[in-house]
C-alpha cells in the first residue's frame, strides 16, 4: 500500500504542475477474478480528517456500498463470514483527501481492491490474501465540489464492481456503468 501512496503522490504531483484540476485512473483487465463470488466483507479503510469534515463516515459507506450490492445479487457478510466463505472475499475501500492549495481544494482518490486468498504457483501449499480487481481514481478538485466528486467516484467504481462482476456471473443486461474507465479504455 505505501508502494501506491508514493505512486500516486507522484503523479498527482505531476498533474499538479501541468493542470490546476486535473484526474487519472487505473484499471486492470482482472474481470475473471469475480467468477464465482456471491459473498463478500466490506472493509472501509481509515478516513482522512479532510473526508470525515466532508461528512463522509466509515458507517455510512458500508451501508450505501452493502444496499447496492444486495441490490444486484451480492450479499455483504461480517468479518467472521467471509472467513467461513471460499476464498474469503472482501472488498476493500480506499478513500484518501489531501488539502491542494493551488485549487483551493483537494487531491482525492477513490480506491476499490477485490482481495482473496490466492495460492502461489511455485509453492501451491503457500496461500495469502492477494489483489485480484482493482479500480480507482484521482482527481483535483476544488472544495466546494469536493463532496459530490468523491460520492460519484465512488459510485461509479461501485458500478463497475457489479457490472464486472454481471459480466462474468450470468450475462449482463445492463450498459456498463457511466463515469471512470473501463477496461480497455483509459490509463
Amino acid at each position: 500500500m505505501k508502494r501506491l501512496q508514493r505512486v500516486m503522490i507522484i503523479v498527482l504531483g505531476a498533474l499538479n504542475l501541468m493542470l490546476p484540476c486535473a484526474s487519472a485512473d487505473y484499471v486492470f483487465d482482472d474481470v475473471d477474478t469475480l467468477r464465482g463470488i456471491n459473498r463478500l466483507f466490506l472493509y472501509v479503510h481509515g478516513l482522512s480528517p479532510e473526508a470525515l469534515k466532508l461528512g463522509l463516515t466509515t458507517e455510512k459507506i458500508e451501508a450505501d456500498i452493502s444496499s447496492v450490492l444486495q441490490a444486484a445479487g451480492i450479499e455483504t457478510v461480517t468479518y467472521n463470514d467471509c472467513c467461513d466463505t471460499p476464498g474469503a472475499p472482501y472488498l476493500f475501500i480506499g478513500i484518501g483527501m489531501v488539502p491542494d492549495s493551488r485549487c483551493n481544494g483537494y487531491a482525492a482518490t477513490v480506491h476499490l481492491e477485490l482481495r482473496q486468498v490466492a495460492n502461489l504457483e511455485r509453492e501451491p501449499e503457500l496461500s495469502y490474501h492477494a489483489t485480484t480487481w482493482t479500480r480507482g481514481q484521482t482527481i483535483v478538485v476544488e472544495e466546494q465540489m469536493a463532496e459530490q466528486a468523491v460520492q460519484k467516484l465512488l459510485r461509479s467504481w461501485i458500478g463497475m464492481f457489479i457490472y464486472d462482476h454481471q459480466l462474468v456471473n450470468r450475462e449482463s443486461k445492463l450498459p456498463p456503468p457511466q463515469g471512470g474507465s473501463f477496461r480497455g479504455q483509459g490509463s
